[in-house]
């Protein structure tokens, strides 16, 4: 018997996702409904909630279409789906679900909590405190956490956190506001905030 779930991959079209083998990476469609933890989304007529991040939800607009990178849980009764507004965000997500006793759930929790420079942050710093106090999160876990990630999401570019939040503000979703930087950043080197955001709106991503 086909499933809901495998149902919907089989009849999506590549407008909508897109594929990297048999998992989903990728949605864009209309935002039908927002929720406190997520969004409902019109795929190809399919209505489907996705799980997110605060920083994911910021700049989401209802009758907007909007794309977010997903990741995709099988359940023996379906699926769930978790999206992210960039791909260090979900990336940071997949590394928590390495770790022993932290599932999508809890993982999402601890991004939602931290927010992704918070994250980072607390495993630079070995802060456990900072995982502990979550829900879902017990202090041998926030050790596991700290200890098995420390070091591991270093090599990824820490972009400055007050240009990205005042590119929001003017608008921008959290991904546009990322790879608007990103783009000056390759080009300019060592600006002043006020600059950095004069220099994204004068590039065209608005």
């Amino acid at each position: 018997m086909v499933r809901f779930h495998q149902m919907l991959l089989m009849h999506l079209p590549l407008q909508y996702v897109i594929f990297r083998g048999s998992m989903v990476e990728f949605v864009r469609g209309e935002v039908i409904s927002i929720k406190e933890n997520g969004a409902i989304f019109d795929l190809h007529g399919v209505g489907v909630f996705v799980f997110l991040t605060p920083d994911t939800m910021v700049g989401l607009k209802e009758g907007e279409t909007h794309s977010v990178f997903v990741h995709l849980v099988f359940k023996q009764d379906g699926f769930e789906v978790y999206g992210f507004g960039s791909k260090e965000e979900k990336r940071a997500f997949l590394s928590l679900l390495s770790v022993q006793k932290v599932g999508a759930r809890t993982a999402m929790n601890i991004l939602s909590s931290l927010g992704y420079t918070g994250f980072i942050k607390a495993l630079e710093e070995g802060d456990v405190s900072r995982f502990s106090g979550i829900k879902g999160v017990g202090e041998k876990t926030a050790k596991r956490i700290v200890l098995e990630l420390k070091g591991k999401l270093e090599d990824v570019k820490k972009l400055p956190e007050e240009a990205v939040s005042a590119l929001i503000k003017l608008g921008f979703t959290r991904q546009e506001a990322e790879e608007g930087i990103k783009k000056v950043l390759g080009k300019k080197k060592d600006l002043k905030i006020e600059e950095l955001i004069k220099e994204v709106l004068k590039s065209g991503w608005t």
